[in-house]
């Protein structure tokens, strides 16, 4: 270990001149540390005159030791297997990196001989030290070593089904009674139960398992964006496969066929509902599997809602009798808004019932029906079920043909609230593809009162979040007058908390399209898509490119998100 030599300037002299603690806190300090005999440094933080990343700055430059940002650091995988989880904790430490005979590792207190010569007594290896703030390295050390135990490791003991296996068969010489064999050993179990505990904790929304040539490639969709996490060798490929097909109740035997199916995981007090989906392909089944926590459906005001909007929002869906229509690309979060309207308006004297495809949240005192066109229960042959059920509420799942787009305005006009999305690229378009799909003008003016257009952005994640100025010209692009907006904007630097994605977490950017009487006149005129959009925007309609850019403004997201999803 290297021997740092203390400066000739102590701790508390270094604060003085740096301003950041007053002659009188320090004269406190210092009597209480002739009391206690604590370090001068952690009793100017628990009195509060200091923070610990200023004591952590201070030492790194009182003892020569580089200053270590967590935020922008990625541990070796090599080195974090040097040092046990429990060495690490007992003496706050965070390994960093080897090279050659030196590891490189984070401390609190590199004063501490003590703890570093018996590190370096366990590694037998030389060190050397950077410093970091004390919560925050224990921090980084229990989101590090919670990964240890992931399925990164559980893939390890995995290799052993390899052990004594002849060539590679061809996929139809697959012997299935050696598949049956392999998936209930427990390393293939394990690693499959970790899988998915892993996906939960990294708050995954979608797994996807899909066969390459030479692999298997294992990828967390995560706030939208689908991360890489894992790569397999193709020989575990059908073990891994054939557990989480067992799992979800569908026939390992069958690979030519796509195949559904869904089971349910408790972690950590949660049930987590799994919704698999295998697909051929020419390497082998693909399966996706769908994540969906019980209890873990927003409210109106949770989802991205400006104040005002929501007002407006609830105004409709308060209605006994009409059509709200949601539009937006798949994974829009449109289901996730329907479903914070319902939770919002039941209550025991209304009959809702919903029509969905599939069902992916279960709604307590709501009537809900799963669609099956295999067996001819499409969306327009339920909805002709529903109003024999005198219903007050309906969900649609989605309008997807004319038969039930028509069977959807005749509920709406004979006293029915009725709930839906729609697949267009705005709210205006959603408008003009009713019609388009048959819908008489005058049905659409007198059934629909309300449409929302949705997206989803990522946000910035607080806790690497940064200001920074932009350029002007990106401003003026946006249309954002700079003159009239400070020169700063928000982005997230990257950190462990958000996987060095400097996001966190969703939100939604959106456009309400009120069907007012200026409106309706325009359908019935069947006026054009921008003619229509005009009027709209003039009425005080803001678009989702308006939206976002409030949120980018605000801090929320970033321009690059808002481009992206708009």
């Amino acid at each position: 270990m290297k021997k740092y030599r203390l400066s000739s300037v102590k701790l508390g002299e270094v604060l003085l001149k740096k301003g950041l603690i007053t002659p009188g806190q320090l004269e406190h300090a210092i009597k209480r540390q002739q009391l206690t005999g604590e370090r001068i440094g952690s009793i100017l933080v628990q009195l509060g005159f200091i923070q610990e990343e200023d004591i952590a700055k201070a030492l790194s430059e009182q003892l020569h030791i580089p200053y270590c940002n967590l935020s922008e650091v990625r541990p070796q995988r090599e080195a974090i297997k040097i040092i046990p989880k429990d060495i690490a904790e007992r003496y706050t430490v965070l390994p960093l990196k080897k090279e050659g005979d030196f590891l490189h590792i984070v401390t609190a207190d590199p004063l501490d001989l003590t703890s570093i010569e018996a590190i370096e007594n366990l590694t037998y290896l030389k060190l050397k030290l950077y410093i970091a703030p004390r919560l925050k390295l224990k921090q980084a050390i229990a989101q590090l070593y919670s990964k240890k135990e992931s399925a990164i490791d559980a893939l390890e003991n995995l290799f052993q089904l390899q052990e004594g296996k002849e060539d590679e068969k061809s996929e139809k010489e697959i012997d299935l009674e050696l598949i049956k064999e392999q998936v209930d050993r427990a390393p293939v179990v394990k690693f499959v139960n970790q899988l998915i505990f892993d996906a939960i904790k990294e708050r995954a929304s979608d797994i996807h398992i899909s066969p390459r040539e030479d692999s298997v490639s294992i990828r967390f969709r995560i706030d939208g964006i689908l991360h890489e996490i894992l790569s397999p060798p193709k020989d575990l490929q059908h073990a891994i496969i054939s557990r989480i097909k067992i799992l979800a109740g569908m026939d390992i035997a069958e690979r030519r066929l796509p195949q559904d199916g869904r089971f349910t995981v408790e972690y950590e007090h949660r049930n987590v509902d799994l919704r698999v989906s295998t697909l051929p392909t020419i390497f082998g089944e693909k399966i996706v599997i769908r994540l969906l926590e019980k209890n873990a459906l927003l409210g109106l005001e949770e989802i991205g809602f400006e104040e005002d909007d929501i007002k407006i929002f609830k105004k409709w869906i308060k209605r006994s009798y009409g059509m709200v229509l949601l539009t937006g690309p798949t994974g829009s979060g449109k289901t996730t808004t329907l479903y914070a309207a319902i939770n919002f308006i039941k209550t025991p004297e209304k009959n809702i019932i919903t029509l969905e495809d599939p069902v992916e949240y279960k709604l307590e005192g709501v009537e809900q029906v799963q669609i099956n066109p295999k067996i001819g229960l499409t969306f327009a042959r339920g909805l002709r079920t529903i109003l024999r059920q005198d219903p007050d509420i309906i969900l649609v799942g989605e309008i997807r043909d004319l038969e039930t787009a028509e069977m959807a305005v005749r509920s709406a006009l004979t006293g029915h609230l009725v709930l839906s999305t729609l697949h267009a690229n705005d709210a205006v378009s959603t408008v003009i593809r009713l019609v388009n799909m048959g819908i008489e003008p005058f049905l659409v003016c007198a059934s629909l009162n309300l449409v929302v257009a949705q997206r989803l952005v990522r946000k910035i994640c607080p806790k690497c979040k940064e200001a920074f100025a932009p350029q002007t010209e990106i401003l003026k692009s946006l249309g954002i007058d700079y003159s009239e907006k400070e020169a700063t904007l928000f982005r997230g630097r990257g950190c462990p908390h958000c996987r060095y994605t400097g996001y966190f977490g969703r939100t939604a950017i959106y456009e309400f399209l009120e069907i007012t009487p200026e409106i309706k006149d325009l359908i019935l005129k069947q006026a054009s898509l921008e003619e229509m959009r005009n009027v709209a925007q003039r009425a005080g309609m803001c678009s989702l490119r308006e939206n976002g850019i409030k949120k980018v403004l605000r801090g929320v997201t970033t321009i690059e998100e808002v481009m992206r999803v708009v």
